[in-house]
């Protein structure tokens, strides 16, 4: 019987990629009131909120 052997390779040196730090919430402050929004909103819904507390003060 004969035997088989094959060979292992190993490496060590494997650079991993580091977790993206997530963008800071948008805060959107008028007078007491502050709204915070994901990073990732879009324009037209901020600009509906901005209108909007714009209007009440």
């Amino acid at each position: 019987m004969t035997s088989s052997w094959s060979e292992l390779v190993v490496r060590e040196d494997v650079e991993a990629t580091p977790e993206p730090t997530p963008p800071s919430p948008l805060e959107l402050i008028c007078g007491v009131v502050t709204v915070r929004l994901d990073a990732g909103t879009s324009a037209v819904p901020i600009a509906k909120i901005a209108r909007a507390l714009n209007a009440s003060s």
